[in-house]
């Protein structure tokens, strides 16, 4: 639960997991023009995102917020110690390390409403006690959410670095959820088939 004044999270229910700053899933109504604490989840905590100018979207203007998490230990993962370059140990617990050059957050001033998100995470395995990297299990120069300030609410499009730019429809009852995609070369069918001539893909999740 969160106070619907500051945002901030209300630790009345014994929730679990917690979670602590003045946002998470959206900043709170009528957002000022300063830094905020900004809960991410992965790294299990409290990010700064400093407020950065103001950004159109779609030609809708918002807060830009950006920060960065420099590399931190955030658990631990069973895996065969040739992963991590102990080939004499058949299992080791390494070390999971988590990054992100580049959080950029664009919200409306309004509401709090998150309107254009880009990441840049990063997630490797270590062998124990190591400060290098063994394995890459996760790495993106970034990565972009836009939610569309239209008429369709429930509309996203999700833009990689890779070129594909698709809007997910809303589910409705008794029908499938699909998307339109528009990658950089081909599209695919509902059958999931190379297709240039559409652009149409029927998603089952």
């Amino acid at each position: 639960m969160t106070d619907r004044s500051t945002n901030e999270p209300v630790h009345c229910c014994e929730e679990s997991p917690t979670f602590d700053g003045e946002a998470y899933l959206k900043f709170p109504f009528d957002v000022e023009r300063r830094s905020y604490r900004w809960w991410d989840s992965t790294l299990g905590g409290v990010v700064r995102l400093a407020y950065a100018g103001e950004r159109e979207v779609q030609g809708y203007s918002g807060y830009l917020f950006t920060g960065e998490v420099e590399p931190a230990r955030t658990g631990v993962r069973q895996v065969p110690g040739v992963l991590v370059g102990r080939k004499k140990t058949p299992q080791v617990l390494a070390e999971e390390w988590y990054s992100n050059s580049g959080i950029e957050l664009v919200v409306d001033r309004r509401t709090g409403r998150i309107i254009n998100a880009a990441i840049g995470p990063k997630k490797t395995l270590r062998a124990p006690g190591s400060k290098k990297d063994a394995v890459v299990l996760l790495e993106s120069g970034r990565v972009e959410f836009t939610r569309r300030p239209s008429a369709s609410r429930s509309s996203w499009r999700r833009r990689t670095a890779t070129g594909w730019r698709c809007s997910v429809r809303p589910l409705r009852p008794g029908r499938r959820r699909w998307a339109v995609c528009s990658p950089s070369r081909a599209s695919f069918s509902s059958s999931g088939a190379a297709d240039r001539s559409r652009t149409r893909r029927t998603l089952t999740w």
